[in-house]
């Protein structure tokens, strides 16, 4: 007996380590929903997988310059108490609110760009990796302290619609990322996507036509 009382605690350090692993293990696939994200923040609605999540982002790390002509690794990454109180539906159980916590981060690539000036749109396929928890006891900062309802990998994709403006800083040429509204599904674009993105690069090239004639 008293060396069952020594092990006792070691087993059970064992028991909850082999649960946490398992409740971890599992993968929440994005299959469908939206999130949109700016300066000011954002919302999103995920939904797969046995799940239908809702909630509130702040902008989190969201960087909104870039140069013409490179390459652009647009990330938004939304953590510790970036995303915030929400409500959804997990395994038939429907829940009014719950606090989250974890780290998601959306990726995308925005190719090259020739400058113009004002506003236009692109659309790019991005994908979102990370963890998510949802519980019912959170001491904010994005900890949940209690009432843990699920706790997941989280992967997905789609295509991203970039609000962009091309601005002057000084004598410098950039183009400034406004909101970015992220749709899952298929990462093929859809015929009305492709004329998004047609027509905000042909706007984008009537401006610049535009200024070419003006300065002669």
């Amino acid at each position: 007996m008293p060396r069952l009382t020594r092990i006792a605690p070691l087993l059970l350090f064992l028991i909850c380590a082999l649960f946490a692993a398992e409740a971890r293990a599992d993968t929440f696939v994005i299959t469908g929903g939206s999130a949109t994200v700016d300066s000011g923040g954002g919302t999103f609605t995920f939904n797969g997988s046995g799940m239908s999540v809702s909630g509130n982002l702040t902008n989190g790390a969201f960087t909104t310059f870039f140069l013409p002509g490179q390459t652009f690794n647009l990330l938004t990454r939304n953590c510790c108490g970036d995303i915030y109180s929400g409500h959804g539906v997990v395994n038939g159980v429907s829940y009014a609110s719950f606090f989250y916590g974890g780290t998601i981060d959306f990726n995308s690539v925005i190719p090259p760009l020739n400058w113009a000036q004002g506003a236009f749109s692109i659309v790019v396929p991005f994908n979102i990796t990370g963890t998510l928890q949802g519980c019912t006891q959170s001491a904010g900062g994005g900890l949940c302290t209690g009432g843990i309802i699920f706790d997941t990998l989280v992967t997905g994709q789609g295509m991203a619609t970039v609000e962009l403006f091309g601005i002057m800083i000084g004598d410098h040429r950039s183009f400034s990322v406004g909101r970015v509204t992220y749709n899952f599904g298929d990462p093929v674009p859809e015929p009305t996507t492709l004329l998004l993105l047609g027509t905000g690069l042909a706007g984008a090239a009537a401006a610049a036509r535009r200024r070419r004639q003006a300065g002669r």
